[in-house]
């Protein structure tokens, strides 16, 4: 027990024991701070689009748990320009919220959303 007692002791000595940092220690914070940084803005020639890649996708979940009341859907299919979906929630006054959307560069997101 006494083996214990003085592993105890040197182990909390250590820890609580403020670390001293040496010359060849960088503090993170400040290791950059009296070197002055330089940052080039590139322009681009007017009138020059750059192509993006389009990234297609689509997901579907359904939750339903009964015993904490939760339901909701949510269902998306989107080309990578137009995206169209669909989600639900069971809100709690018992009615269920349902979002039907579109979104698109010319108009944005346009959204119908009923009660049921």
């Amino acid at each position: 027990m006494k083996v214990f007692y003085a592993f105890a002791f040197v182990v909390a000595g250590t820890i609580a024991a403020p670390h001293k940092l040496g010359d060849h220690h960088a503090d993170p914070f400040n290791a950059l701070a009296d070197q002055p940084s330089v940052v080039k803005a590139v322009q681009e020639r007017p009138g020059t689009v750059k192509p993006t890649m389009l990234m297609p996708y689509k997901f579907k979940y359904d939750v339903a748990d009964e015993e904490y009341g939760v339901q909701m859907a949510h269902n998306v299919d989107s080309d990578g320009i137009i995206t169209v979906g669909e989600y639900n929630i069971l809100l709690p006054d018992a009615r269920m919220q349902i979002v039907k959307y579109r979104s698109d560069p010319e108009n944005g997101y346009q959204a119908e959303i009923t009660y049921q």
